[in-house]
């Protein structure tokens, strides 16, 4: 699906044809969009290819005067394995307008569609673009954050599987943010160089603001990842503790149940026993059955073995 803005006095306005200074947004297209794309601008096939790739990381290229960028912005999978996954978004600045690309709906397009933008300043909706996915990572951390706390509250009352594995979904999205907010930050930091970015004062501040924001949701995503790496370290070893005390627990009751199963087999031999004739020989068994009994759980019990 292809659509093309541009910004007026009132506000973003959709038009059919492409014009100076408009921003066309193309989402998951196909062989028809694709067509119409080359139509519009000489851009280059493997830069299309490029977005095609869902792991293709962050980067910068310029030919036949098209920039061409591509960053990877949050994905939300509601239902699927993993909630929070990573996807490329193309950017291509061309002269007279700029082309953004993305498979999926994607919700920094979205929210940029819903600012006040100015579609004329190509650089600076571009850097807009990077503030609001730096943003949309800091919101989808916490989000990580807030499920996490309330995972390790339902593993304090009930260590169950469940748990662990949303933790280790959890742990998987991290790393796959961690890996696209780093590779971000290399190319942000890679625009500084570009004069493109940096003729403008406005620009320049902008993009100071996008290193910023992006240094700061790596390190928060360095260190939800390292709690989560300790919440499934304790875990585990909480797991280790219980499975250790079951064992001892009942490895003691296996010896307490020994000593009247040794008692009744030793009396059950075809031998001359002690009170064999006398008519309490029964009686007599079952006490020091009961009181060898005893003594083995008085003994674990003191031991800490129950």
């Amino acid at each position: 699906m292809i659509e093309i803005f541009k910004s007026k006095r009132d506000g973003l306005h959709s038009i059919e044809k492409v014009e100076k200074g408009c921003w066309v947004n193309v989402t998951s297209p196909d062989e028809e969009d694709i067509a119409r794309i080359k139509e519009m601008a000489k851009i280059p096939d493997e830069f299309l290819d490029y977005i095609k790739d869902p792991d293709e990381q962050p980067r910068s290229e310029k030919e036949r005067g098209v920039i061409f960028i591509v960053m990877r912005a949050p994905k939300e999978n509601p239902g699927d394995e993993l909630e929070f996954l990573t996807t490329p978004v193309g950017i291509f600045i061309l002269r007279d307008f700029f082309i953004t690309i993305s498979y999926g709906k994607s919700y920094v397009i979205k929210k940029l569609k819903e600012q006040r933008i100015n579609t004329n300043k190509r650089v600076q909706t571009v850097l807009r673009l990077f503030l609001i996915t730096s943003r949309n990572y800091l919101d989808n951390l916490k989000r990580i954050n807030r499920k996490s706390i309330l995972i390790q509250k339902d593993l304090e009352k009930n260590m169950r599987n469940e748990e662990l594995i949303e933790l280790m979904k959890l742990e998987k999205s991290l790393i796959y943010f961690n890996t696209s907010i780093r590779s971000n930050g290399i190319l942000t930091e890679k625009l500084v160089s570009n004069k493109l970015f940096t003729t403008f004062e406005e620009d320049k501040e902008l993009l100071d603001d996008v290193i910023i924001e992006t240094r700061q949701a790596f390190e928060m995503t360095k260190i939800y990842t390292n709690i989560l790496d300790s919440v499934m370290n304790t875990s585990a070893s909480v797991i280790s503790n219980k499975l250790n005390k079951t064992m001892k627990f009942l490895t003691s009751i296996t010896i307490i149940l020994m000593i009247p199963t040794l008692i009744a087999s030793v009396y059950g031999m075809n031998i001359d026993l002690p009170f064999q004739n006398s008519e309490y020989a029964f009686i007599i068994t079952m006490l020091m059955s009961a009181f060898f009994l005893t003594v083995g759980i008085i003994f674990f019990s003191k031991r800490d073995f129950f």
